[in-house]
C-alpha cells in the first residue's frame, strides 16, 4: 500500500494562513454592526449602510482588478491582499484609541476590506 502524498509545507502554510485570514476578515465584518451601534451610536440607516456598502462598492471595485489579477503571479496578489486588510481593520482600533474614530472610517474600511477579499479570492 502507499502512502499518501504529501502536497507540501508550503501548501500548509498557504492553506493555515487563508484559513486565519477568511476568519478574521468574517469577524471583522461581523463586528462593523456593533461597532457603529455601540461605538458610534449609529441609527438604523446608517447601520443599513455600513452593510450594504462594502459588500456593493467593494465587488463593484474588484470587476476591474478581475483582468489585471488574471495575468499576475497569484501568491504575491494573495499576501497583498491579506496586507491591505489588515492595514485597513487594523486603522479601526487604533483609530477608536487616539478618539479619531468615525461612521466614515468604518465604511471606508468596509470597502477596502471587501474589495481585497474579492481581489484575494
Amino acid at each position: 500500500m502507499r502512502a499518501k502524498s504529501s502536497l507540501g509545507r508550503p501548501f500548509g502554510w498557504l492553506w493555515g494562513a487563508y484559513a486565519v485570514s477568511t476568519f478574521g476578515t468574517w469577524l471583522a465584518f461581523d463586528a462593523f454592526p456593533l461597532i457603529a451601534i455601540l461605538v458610534l451610536h449609529a441609527g438604523p440607516a446608517q447601520v443599513s449602510i455600513l452593510a450594504a456598502a462594502g459588500t456593493a462598492v467593494g465587488a463593484a471595485v474588484a470587476v476591474p482588478l478581475g483582468p489585471w489579477v488574471e495575468f499576475r503571479r497569484k501568491r504575491p496578489v494573495m499576501v497583498a491582499m491579506d496586507l491591505i486588510r489588515f492595514a485597513a481593520l487594523a486603522s479601526v482600533p487604533v483609530a477608536y484609541a487616539l478618539g479619531w474614530l468615525g461612521f466614515a472610517q468604518l465604511l471606508v474600511v468596509s470597502v477596502i476590506v471587501a474589495a481585497a477579499g474579492i481581489t484575494f479570492t
